[in-house]
């Protein structure tokens, strides 16, 4: 029996069909399971799991630090690198996943074409993202993060980040 944790309610999907993580979302489901993220330009996707446990999840960051508005990360955690690991991590344990286990995997992080430079939001929410996981003591096993275009991240029943962007071949990783 698939037990999920979701940010918000849903309706029902076939049972074959990916979860779609919105911006500023998160979902933990038991495997197998597929989850699929969009336009992740400055914002990061973060794939974590745990193998053993058959746990996994997605979630879609959109700014760094929760101390910027510390009302919203109360009412939407899966908006900042902080809360939104945090409350995941917290997830995946509640359903079975023993955070020694936990692996993760980003993708994401650009320097958007249009956004002022002076902002570095792209590069401030990979910082940020590394700095949670390394107080979390979760190990970070691939990345794909920088550049100057949007992505797509899916994380498939095997635990493979299979990054997309406009123009290029599909990245595995």
């Amino acid at each position: 029996m698939r037990q999920i944790s979701e940010s918000r309610t849903e309706r029902p999907r076939p049972t074959d069909a990916p979860f779609v993580i919105g911006i500023a979302d998160g979902k933990v489901a038991r495997t197998p399971a597929t989850f699929i993220t969009h336009a992740l330009g400055s914002c990061i996707g973060l794939c974590l799991y745990d193998s053993d446990a058959g746990v996994s999840g997605l979630l879609h960051i959109l700014l760094p630090d929760s101390c910027i508005d510390p009302p919203k990360a109360a009412n939407a955690p899966f908006t900042f690198a902080d809360t939104g690991i945090e409350r995941m991590l917290a997830d995946m344990e509640r359903v079975g996943a023993r955070r020694a286990n936990i692996v993760a995997k980003m993708a994401g992080g650009a320097a958007m074409i249009g956004c002022p430079k002076a902002f570095e939001v792209g590069r401030r929410n990979v910082l940020a993202v590394r700095k949670t996981l390394e107080e979390s003591r979760i190990r970070l096993v691939a990345i794909d993060v920088g550049g100057s275009i949007s992505r797509t991240v899916t994380l498939n029943e095997d635990n493979t980040m299979i990054v997309q962007t406009a123009g290029h071949p599909e990245v595995r990783r």
